[in-house]
């Protein structure tokens, strides 16, 4: 085939080179031959080869470009590509082309040396894309992202910085860091470098900087190193502007002072309110004190008055006297133990005795009231009632005298019924339940909620019709919760009412001597 001796002088080192070489025609642009490297680069037999012009090998776009380079009159030798080529499988890859003009028979043609670079453009490619993408986030990120050099010079910055700079791009580069940072915070900026260069890993700060129209803007920073031939040549950052969270931050540490202020106005409040209770408190006590040591006096001298030789109008007129003072010196009796109560000076005492005596010994000293009333009182003692107990016998008593004598006061017929009994036995303990069920006047739905607090009675009227304090059920309440109980009531206006409290009384394991 070759007959000109410069072909056939290098004919061997052709077909034997590793790089893939063809030979084509120069007008025609048929192949005259390929080199075993080239049968594996684009997959076709020499025989193939020989069917086909050069620009077969090339993609269509390219077809032209190639006629344009081959058809210049001053065409010798050239390095061209990178050219998209078409293997016989389909598959595209991308050629670097060095051609050499050679004559044949006194024909020209082009010897073609191969080089397959489509990995190094698909790098390249990879490498524009994500530069690309890179510029995409860098344009369009919300915060700051700029360069600067070593010593501080800036390089570049994105449309964010120039936004919350308000200098321009080429305002930018023209500035060091030590001009825009607010100086009390540039060694900071600077030691920030230093560390960076020391090794530190990237580091969140904050500074402040100044506009461009000179206003100070709080910033949230974060830099790292930038490295070229393994030596570190930039700085980049990440800058946020916190302008809005340092607000916020001061609301809300302005609102905390206000609040810790608020607070210690209130716990001041808080004190003078309870001493003032403590001061009413103690008042009450020592008037109500006062008041009835001679109350005790007016009621022994009356019992000696009744015991003289009385006319019957007289004897008549010291009744109610006696009476009257009986009644005020419950109400007195009332208003101690509130005040001892709010006072915190009310303990629970604990002794022995017996739960079925002191409730026999209520209802008998209640039994003339009732009868004067003509109302039946009775008693319904379970069984399983323990017999002996530990407890507050006295403070026991009074909340049964309580809940009898308000359930006497606000019942004009019918019955008043007590029943006690055992609902649970512990090994310590034994909790036990009691209520008084009358037939009287009831109380609303409304006002049940409130019955158990202090001065309150469920209709004002009541206070003038049936006359009290409203402190009745209130200290009851007080003293079954001290007795670690709890007190409660189920009414309806007109049926009567049923107030009930559940209180744990100790169970008895060794003989004791019941509580005088």
């Amino acid at each position: 085939m070759y007959q000109n001796q410069e072909i056939e002088k290098y004919k061997g080192l052709f077909y034997s080179n590793p790089t893939a070489g063809l030979v084509f025609d120069r007008q025609s642009l048929a192949i005259l031959a390929a080199n075993g490297a080239a049968t594996a680069l684009y997959g076709y037999t020499n025989e193939e080869f020989l069917s086909l012009t050069i620009r077969d090998l090339f993609a269509n776009s390219d077809r032209a470009l190639l006629d344009q380079k081959l058809s210049l009159e001053d065409f010798e030798s050239e390095r061209t590509g990178p050219w998209r080529q078409a293997r016989r499988d389909g598959g595209l890859l991308f050629a670097e082309l060095t051609l050499q003009r050679y004559s044949m028979n006194g024909r020209p043609a082009v010897i073609a040396a191969v080089a397959d670079i489509t990995g190094r453009v698909q790098a390249e490619h990879a490498l524009m894309l994500n530069e690309h993408r890179y510029r995409e986030i860098f344009e369009n990120a919300n915060d700051m992202l700029y360069t600067h050099d070593l010593q501080g010079n800036f390089t570049s910055v994105n449309r964010a910085a120039e936004r919350i700079s308000g200098y321009s791009r080429s305002e930018v580069s023209q500035l060091n860091i030590a001009q825009l940072v607010a100086p009390e915070y540039l060694d900071v900026a600077r030691s920030m470098i230093q560390r960076k260069l020391g090794g530190d890993k990237p580091t969140v700060y904050e500074l402040e900087i100044f506009s461009k129209s000179g206003r100070r803007i709080p910033l949230e920073v974060s830099t790292r190193l930038q490295f070229q031939d393994g030596r570190p040549v930039a700085v980049q950052g990440i800058a946020r502007d916190i302008t809005e969270r340092k607000q916020a931050r001061q609301r809300l540490e302005n609102s905390a002072r206000a609040l810790q202020f608020k607070n210690e106005e209130l716990a001041s409040a808080l004190d003078a309110a309870r001493a003032a209770t403590e001061a009413k408190s103690r008042f009450l006590a020592n008037v109500s004190h006062e008041i009835r040591t001679p109350m005790n006096g007016i009621i022994g001298m009356i019992h000696l008055l009744l015991d003289t030789d009385l006319t019957a109008e007289q004897s008549d007129y010291a009744g109610t006297v006696l009476q009257s003072a009986a009644s005020l010196l419950g109400v007195l009796n009332d208003i101690l133990d509130f005040s001892k109560i709010e006072a915190g000076r009310l303990t629970i005492e604990a002794g022995s005795f017996s739960p079925q005596e002191v409730i026999h010994g209520v209802c008998k000293l209640l039994a003339t009231r009732a009868a004067a009333k003509g109302l039946e009182l009775t008693t319904n003692i379970a069984p399983n009632l323990p017999a002996l107990v530990v407890g507050d016998s006295l403070r026991f008593r009074q909340i049964l005298i309580n809940l009898i004598a308000n359930a006497l006061k606000f019942t004009d017929s019918g019955t008043v019924t007590l029943e006690a009994g055992m609902i649970e036995s512990h090994a310590d303990y034994s909790l036990c339940r009691f209520a008084v069920t009358d037939t009287g006047i009831g109380i609303r739905a409304e006002e049940l909620d409130r019955i158990f607090e202090s001065f309150v009675q469920a209709d004002d009227s009541s206070t003038r019709q049936y006359g009290g304090t409203g402190l009745g059920l209130a200290i009851s309440k007080q003293l079954v919760e001290l007795m670690g109980g709890r007190i409660g009531v189920q009414s309806q206006l007109g049926s009567g009412s049923t107030f009930w409290f559940i209180i744990p009384l100790g169970n008895v394991t060794a003989p004791a001597s019941p509580r005088q």
